[in-house]
């Protein structure tokens, strides 16, 4: 097969023993022993960087599916979307268990990194899951130290052929937008400083979109009010929470969402 002898030659093949030397500080404090670092791209195009060449080769061996673009941004567990083959042969073959993938989907392509662990003991799932702010921070760690390998990568990015493309079922906007009209409330009660605050939905919208960068301008016109009925709806937020700066109300809206 000419993908496989390409492979052989390729930087996600040989830049194998780099990755896991970076990813060294992850596999000695929690146990885990396996990371990849994968970009898709619309033409099927990736850019793949793995920390077990053999696992890397046995995959593309045996035509496994590779994730497409049309999936949703978070972490998932590797069992909810790889056909039960892939995940016997990760086990036994390669002792990689109780994989998860976190998906970051922008623009341009879907970025994405794998993780398992050595144990079958399931409580690493819960790692996983309760650690997600921690897994972000060695992503950026790995892309820093791994800058030079993912820049080649880049370069060298093969196509995936059409037998390994996986087709992923995502939930239809329609479907997506009537259940959060579904879900909507006009009291958002959160806690802040041992209390409970209760804001209206419009100035829960408005802190929202303040905390994700967006001006006075931009809010109101996502919104569809006036920039100046917004300056009021953060006014009002304010003056409940008792906080004197816009960046209060940032901290007081990440502190209460799900990590």
């Amino acid at each position: 097969m000419e993908l496989l002898t390409t492979l052989k030659k390729h930087i996600s093949y040989t830049a194998a023993d780099d990755v896991a030397a970076i990813c060294d500080p992850l596999f000695k404090t929690f146990g885990l022993n396996y990371f990849d670092y994968a970009r898709v791209y619309p033409d099927s195009s990736l850019v793949a960087l793995v920390s077990d060449r053999d696992w890397h080769y046995h995959f593309f061996e045996h035509e496994f599916p590779v994730t497409g673009v049309n999936v949703t941004s978070g972490i998932h567990l590797l069992e909810n979307y790889m056909p039960e083959k892939v995940l016997t042969d990760a086990a036994s073959c390669f002792s990689h268990h109780n994989g998860v993938t976190v998906f970051c989907k922008n623009e341009t392509c879907l970025e994405f990194f794998d993780l398992s662990a050595v144990s079958s003991d399931r409580t690493i799932i819960d790692f996983y899951f309760n650690n997600i702010e921690l897994l972000t921070q060695f992503l950026f760690y790995f892309k820093d130290k791994a800058a030079k390998l993912i820049a080649k990568a880049h370069k060298e990015r093969f196509v995936i052929p059409n037998a390994m493309m996986q087709n992923n079922k995502t939930l239809p906007s329609q479907s997506y937008t009537e259940f959060c009209n579904l879900i909507k409330t006009n009291k958002i009660r959160m806690n802040f400083k041992s209390k409970e605050v209760i804001l209206s939905r419009r100035e829960y919208e408005c802190v929202l979109q303040l905390a994700r960068g967006k001006t006075m301008k931009e809010t109101a016109r996502i919104l569809a009010i006036s920039p100046r009925t917004a300056e009021d709806y953060l006014a009002r937020a304010k003056n409940k929470t008792n906080c004197l700066f816009r960046s209060q109300l940032i901290d007081m809206l990440w502190d209460n969402l799900i990590k």
